[in-house]
């Protein structure tokens, strides 16, 4: 709760990690009337003038991903030295891994190798992600339900759910305050939960192995981490 103060109480942090999608949006929208002799102006999306704003909107987007990465490439790296399982809260609105496609880019890249790297180099640091979702309610009753901002929404939030899935986490979305209570559960969780390890044979190869967990009992809750990566001494010094 008090990192939260902070983010409040420092302008420049809040800019900084601040979500533009809808209100860009908008703008592509406004500029694509304007520009747009054919009936349907979304038709223009992506073309001339309106290319040219969504690419940098992209790059704006892709900025302020990269940002969120290396942050959290830093947290876990700062982690990684502590031993035992770590349960880390992230708070965030989330972000599409394709900020090209969302303004109708001519080649969308997605940044899925990012997600990926973010959440194995978590994992082998023994860090659960749990992403809450700032976004608040997002279902019909916010009126969220459908237009453009639907999917990006559903986007946003599915890279947060893949950060959980990825390292065993949970993901807390829909709520607009209390979130007291979401992690509270997920503290209380952690500590009613049996951990396995795992200790592969051979030599270290510094790839990642795909793991699958399999429990005879029944009414248990499985959440594991999607592998590891088996890293090399020179890979462990190289993070330390």
């Amino acid at each position: 709760l008090s990192a939260l103060e902070r983010v409040e109480e420092d302008p420049q942090i809040r800019q900084g990690g601040e979500n533009h999608v809808e209100s860009n949006l908008r703008l592509l929208e406004e500029l694509a009337k304007f520009i747009c002799r054919k009936p349907n102006p979304a038709e223009c999306l992506g073309k001339g003038p309106a290319a040219s704003m969504g690419a940098s909107f992209a790059s704006d987007d892709l900025r302020r991903m990269n940002r969120f990465f290396t942050v959290l490439g830093a947290l876990t790296g700062l982690l990684r030295a502590r031993e035992g399982r770590k349960e880390v809260f992230l708070f965030s609105d989330g972000f599409p891994l394709n900020p090209d496609a969302v303004y109708r880019a001519p080649m969308p890249v997605a940044r899925t190798p990012d997600l990926l790297r973010a959440t194995r180099e978590a994992g082998s640091a023994q860090v659960v992600l749990n992403p809450v979702s700032t976004l608040g309610l997002t279902g019909p009753e916010a009126g969220w339900a459908a237009g453009p901002m639907a999917k990006v929404r559903r986007a946003s939030t599915g890279t947060l759910s893949a950060l959980a899935l990825g390292t065993g986490g949970v993901l807390i979305h829909g709520v607009n305050r209390h979130f007291e209570e979401p992690m509270r559960k997920v503290g209380e969780e952690s500590r009613t939960t049996y951990q396995l390890a795992y200790a592969p044979d051979g030599e270290p190869d510094g790839k990642h192995h795909s793991t699958k967990v399999l429990v005879r009992r029944d009414g248990l809750r499985i959440r594991t981490q999607e592998g590891y990566l088996w890293m090399t001494e020179a890979q462990r010094r190289e993070r330390e």
